[in-house]
């Protein structure tokens, strides 16, 4: 019994599965200790941007190749059309060449092709993107989207005022030019006449120039209706899904100013920008692009629709000869009857055309101009109610702005739209200065 005990001492000191089973859980604690000591990466500033600027160069080399792609389509076309018409003119016709009364036509036709090929390939190269789910949608009411609407036209209104101001100041030289040749402003070709004026939007310009009905509906079709669909799809749905990992006010701003440098001009650029903020927030906030396309049309269709199609039906002669009668009654040169009947001699041949569309369109400029002044304080009423952490937003927009437009897509695409200003400008200078000296 005694050996018996000794054996069972002597197997339990020698048992060779206890005492490495001990040593081998020293040595794992003794592993563990350094383990414990291994600290993740420090992530700086400085690598953070540059893996911004990064995701955010994917999305804009792309716009870069869509935007070169709808400009350089449009000159291919527009000189195609060119040179078919000289042979027409020249050679069929025998006739002298003239572009000016199909310009308006040709600009537009042109606009329209190259705008859903642009749109085309810009879809093509953003599918295997990964898109950025941005939270749960939800459903605008119509209500809402009036408040929208309005919100809208109060950012138009304001854009407009600031590109005039704006343009007024870069076109300040031609307009001390013209008073030191004339002694007065009396140019109305120069961009910088009119709070509201053109100020280098040729395509506005166009729109006032020509009068043919044609040409009317054919700016209603492409400037009212096609053109914000595909700006929507490029700037708001395919734009904001590739830009919205570091934030939606960021991809929103970002989108929003792009669309402003598509514009091509100062007088635009301003509205455009706003009007891109209002449009973002909307898609961001319901997910669908069938909202702001129907914005961008209500806007569209009253500025380069409603108002131009009204204003081709005044009788501009007759209202100037008016005009012309009414300053003589100002100015005490013709008597009451005989101003009476001078201006019921030039009415009467054309009553609407000299009256009733003239009245009309006086009307919807001051309806427009209205909703401006009521959008404006829409979109006051909608900030303060909606917009929270204001300094937040604003220092996670320029982070984001920073990165989005420092690397070489961004820095590319902002000289090639800044190219699109500085040749509006030129042309805008050469014709103003031909109007002067001539």
């Amino acid at each position: 019994m005694d050996n018996f005990t000794n054996l069972n001492e002597t197997i339990e000191t020698q048992n060779p599965m206890t005492d490495p089973v001990v040593e081998m859980n020293e040595t794992v604690e003794e592993i563990k200790e350094p383990v414990a000591e291994i600290k993740e990466p420090v992530v700086t500033e400085k690598d953070k941007l540059k893996e911004m600027r990064k995701y955010y160069a994917n999305p804009l080399w792309k716009l870069l190749i869509c935007l070169v792609t709808i400009d350089v389509i449009q000159v291919i076309l527009i000189v195609s059309f060119i040179i078919v018409l000289a042979i027409v003119q020249v050679l069929i016709l025998k006739q002298p060449f003239n572009f000016v009364p199909y310009q308006g036509h040709f600009t537009y036709i042109a606009l329209a092709i190259s705008d859903l090929i642009g749109m085309v390939v810009f879809i093509l190269l953003t599918l295997k993107n990964d898109k950025t789910k941005i939270h749960e949608y939800k459903r605008l009411s119509f209500g809402k989207w009036l408040w929208m609407l309005l919100c809208s036209y109060g950012v138009l209104g304001i854009g407009m005022i600031i590109g005039s101001i704006t343009t007024k100041i870069v076109y300040l030289p031609f307009n001390v030019l013209e008073i030191l040749i004339n002694g007065q402003i009396a140019n109305a070709t120069l961009p910088f006449k009119g709070l509201f004026a053109a100020g280098g939007n040729s395509i506005g310009e166009l729109m006032t120039m020509n009068r043919s009905w044609s040409f009317v509906f054919l700016g209603v079709l492409v400037v009212g209706i096609l053109a914000p669909i595909v700006e929507e799809i490029i700037f708001r749905k395919l734009l904001i899904d590739n830009m919205s990992k570091y934030g939606i006010v960021a991809s929103v701003t970002i989108s929003a100013f792009l669309f402003g440098l598509f514009h091509g001009n100062l007088a635009q650029f301003f509205y455009a920008w706003a009007l891109g903020i209002v449009f973002g927030f909307v898609y961001v906030y319901t997910g669908k692009i069938i909202y702001t396309i129907l914005l961008h049309m209500s806007v569209n269709l009253v500025s380069s629709g409603i108002i131009v199609v009204v204003y081709n039906m005044v009788n501009v002669e007759n209202t100037s000869k008016i005009a012309d009668v009414f300053r003589l009654f100002t100015d005490g040169s013709i008597s009451m009857e005989a101003y009476t009947h001078k201006v019921w001699s030039i009415m009467s041949a054309d009553i609407f055309g000299s009256m009733i569309a003239p009245l009309l369109y006086l009307i919807i400029i001051c309806a427009y101009y209205g909703f401006m002044f009521i959008g404006f304080i829409f979109l006051i009423v909608f900030i303060i109610k909606h917009v929270k952490n204001r300094n937040q937003l604003v220092k996670g927009v320029k982070k984001s702005g920073l990165a989005a437009f420092t690397n070489w897509a961004g820095i590319l695409v902002m000289v090639f739209c800044g190219s699109m200003f500085v040749l509006t400008f030129l042309a805008n200078a050469i014709g103003s200065l031909t109007a002067l000296l001539s």
